[in-house]
């Protein structure tokens, strides 16, 4: 199956899961599709044995049930991984979760946004931050925080379609840039 068919079934099949199950799911629930994504794709062989003839659809069945009782996520997939199986696309099943979860999140228009800082940010820090954000997005985020000292002085938020950076990192980016441009 060639890529762009490949991201096309998965979007349909998300998209598909989302006009009938979406206004049932909560933020909490987007975030269990992309953990149980994120363990698919850190364990290669279980997408690899879901490609399997030889194992029959029961068993397929009840070890994506296991996951997805392990990720607490809801009972609605149960119709997903049905019609996975019955049109032998089980295979999909991981990045089906992370469509749903980022569409999810599209929808609601939510951001993940990454916050890198050349030193660790204090709560209060932290919290001007998300206020600044909300603000700026209009609905609730989800942060995630990491020490980058590459940056050497200052903060990067980046979520998937937003970026804003003020260090001296991309200072000396910049002034690289007009260097180079003068030197043209």
């Amino acid at each position: 199956m060639s890529l762009s068919l490949h991201a096309d079934l998965c979007e349909k099949y998300a998209q598909a899961y989302l006009n009938v199950f979406g206004a049932d799911l909560t933020l909490l629930d987007a975030e269990n599709f992309m953990r149980a994504y994120q363990f698919l794709h850190a364990h290669h062989k279980i997408t690899f044995f879901l490609k399997l003839s030889a194992l029959d659809d029961e068993t397929k069945t009840k070890q994506i049930t296991l996951l997805c009782e392990k990720f607490s996520l809801p009972k609605s997939v149960d119709n997903v991984i049905q019609l996975l199986l019955e049109h032998k696309r089980a295979s999909l099943f991981e990045h089906i979760l992370y469509r749903i979860s980022t569409l999810y999140k599209e929808r609601a228009g939510i951001h993940d946004f990454v916050i890198k800082s050349a030193v660790a940010l204090s709560d209060q820090e932290k919290d001007q931050i998300q206020e600044l954000l909300a603000r700026t997005t209009g609905h609730d985020n989800i942060y995630t925080y990491h020490v980058d000292t590459r940056l050497i002085a200052g903060v990067r938020l980046q979520s998937h379609t937003l970026l804003w950076e003020h260090s001296i990192a991309q200072q000396l980016r910049q002034l690289e840039l007009s260097l180079v441009a003068k030197g043209n």
